[in-house]
Formats: C-alpha cells, sequence, structure tokens
C-alpha cells in the first residue's frame, strides 16, 4: 500500500473503490449554482443569509483569537466596523480560501482512510 501497489484482490473491487472515491469528491467540490437574476426575489431568507455573511468575521475565530491577545472583544468588533469595505472584502475572500483549503485536505484524509479500510475489508475475501 501506497508504493504503487493495489491491495484490491480484483479489479472489480479497485473499480468500486475509484468509483467512491469520484462520488465523494465531485459532491464536496462542485460550486453551488447561481441563481438567475431575472428570477430573484427579495424574501426574508435572502435578508438573513446577506446578514449571516457580514458576521463572518464575528463569528470567525479571529476574534476570539484578537482576545486572547488581551484585546477585548468589544474593541476588536468595533475597530472591524471601522474598516473600508474593500479591505474587509479581501480579507473574506483570504478566510474563504483558507477554509477550502482546510475542506480539501480533511477531504483527502478521508480517502485516504477510506482506501486503507476498503484495502482491509477487500483484503479480508
Amino acid at each position: 500500500m501506497g508504493k504503487g501497489k493495489t491491495a484490491f484482490r480484483n479489479p472489480r473491487n479497485q473499480r468500486s473503490f475509484k468509483m467512491c472515491i469520484y462520488n465523494m469528491v465531485s459532491k464536496k467540490i462542485q460550486k453551488p449554482k447561481k441563481p438567475d437574476s431575472s428570477k430573484q426575489k427579495l424574501s426574508f431568507a435572502t435578508t438573513s443569509v446577506d446578514v449571516k455573511k457580514l458576521d463572518w468575521f464575528e463569528n470567525s475565530f479571529l476574534v476570539p483569537s484578537l482576545a486572547s491577545f488581551g484585546f477585548y472583544e468589544h474593541d476588536v468588533k468595533q475597530r472591524w466596523s471601522f474598516l473600508p469595505v474593500e479591505t474587509k472584502k479581501k480579507l473574506e475572500e483570504r478566510f474563504e480560501m483558507l477554509q477550502a483549503k482546510e475542506e480539501c485536505y480533511y477531504v483527502s484524509e478521508k480517502i485516504k482512510l477510506l482506501h486503507e479500510v476498503a484495502s482491509l475489508i477487500f483484503e479480508a475475501d
């Protein structure tokens, strides 16, 4: 295992495993579809989503982390509100990129674990 050798006893098991991995990865990576702007309607649900998106900073690890350095959470949130919108957007993009990288890492680790479990199970035949 891990040296280019497969631990599957027959090609069917290996194909099944590859299909399983493909399904896991494709479901995880798919981007949400953008709604058609002509069909968009304002509703209470979209405003709550927008509010949550604006609160990404307050709900992230950043506020408690800064508080652990001796800042008051209230002061951090207040000073955040003074930053220009462009700066906030750039930081939010970096934050989302970091989350995506972490998510890809965990998917990769899950795939490795799944491969190991599947190999051990199929070896038991």
